[in-house]
């Protein structure tokens, strides 16, 4: 048996990196820093440059040291997949094979990885309709994510790279008051759940969007947010190849850890929106 793990590694890595919202909506940069579960990866946080007036008859100021900070990101969650083919050289050797188990694979990580990033509402520094739960329609989704777009100018985040992650119903509603505009962007919108772009928002449908309970109604918690506002990271950790006891012909499985840490707060809001 002629396995290759790198080539079920890497093949996985990319069929992740094309369905996962998560990996449209964060912060990547030190994912490659990963070596096992329990990893705490080091994140540089860089200090705000401050603008100051300039006279030409006593030139600058005193020059600027910027306080950077480093956080830290835990390593923490371990996820697993085990199945099993008939044989592993026929798979390895067949792109439609080794695609189809790599999208399978890619597609059970992609729920439970997009519903943990996406549980990080709860750590939103901002809100959206002041906090108050609303019924998202037709009639009010152009003010409610504007509010949104507004609510983050104030907290001075920068303008491109915001997004908003909704669950279908209010993606449907999106693209009727777009007026069933496709997005120009083919495949992304197919592979990473992207609807289009609406009130300077990228907007992001996925079907993990939290949901709480008030009591009286379910409340989809939607995110709006910065990219550079959580940081995450993941790895494919190791694929092994084995012969499985009770049958014939060979199985494979697979490790992958992750973490996330939400880092700038006030970079996230939330809109509860009654699950109508």
């Amino acid at each position: 048996m002629s396995f290759i793990p790198e080539v079920w590694s890497k093949e996985i890595e990319a069929r992740l990196d094309k369905v996962l919202v998560a990996s449209a909506i964060t912060n990547n940069t030190w994912e490659k820093d990963i070596a096992k579960v329990g990893d705490t990866v080091n994140v540089f946080i860089s200090g705000q440059i401050t603008v100051t007036d300039y006279d030409p008859d006593t030139g600058l100021g005193t020059v600027q040291r910027p306080t950077n900070t480093t956080g830290q990101l835990v390593v923490n969650i371990a996820k697993a997949f085990n199945f099993r083919v008939d044989s592993i050289d026929a798979a390895q050797q067949s792109l439609d094979e080794l695609g189809k188990y790599s999208k399978d694979a890619a597609t059970g990580v992609k729920e439970v990885f997009d519903a943990y990033i996406l549980s990080r509402y709860v750590e939103a520094g901002l809100s959206v309709n002041g906090g108050t739960k609303i019924e998202v329609t037709a009639s009010n989704v152009e003010d409610l994510f504007g509010e949104a777009w507004e609510v983050l100018s104030d907290a001075d985040v920068p303008l491109s790279d915001r997004w908003a992650v909704v669950p279908p119903k209010i993606a449907r509603i999106i693209n009727k008051v777009l007026g069933g505009k496709d997005t120009s962007l083919g495949d992304q919108a197919i592979q990473q759940g992207f609807v289009n772009r609406f009130q300077g928002f990228d907007i992001y449908m996925s079907t993990q969007v939290a949901v709480t309970n008030d009591g009286t109604n379910d409340l989809w918690q939607v995110m709006f947010g910065h990219r550079s506002a959580i940081a995450k990271a993941y790895k494919v950790l190791e694929i092994q190849a084995y012969k499985p006891e009770k049958f014939f012909g060979d199985a494979v499985k697979g490790l992958i850890v992750y973490g996330a840490k939400v880092f700038t707060p006030n970079k996230l809001a939330v809109l509860q929106a009654i699950k109508a």
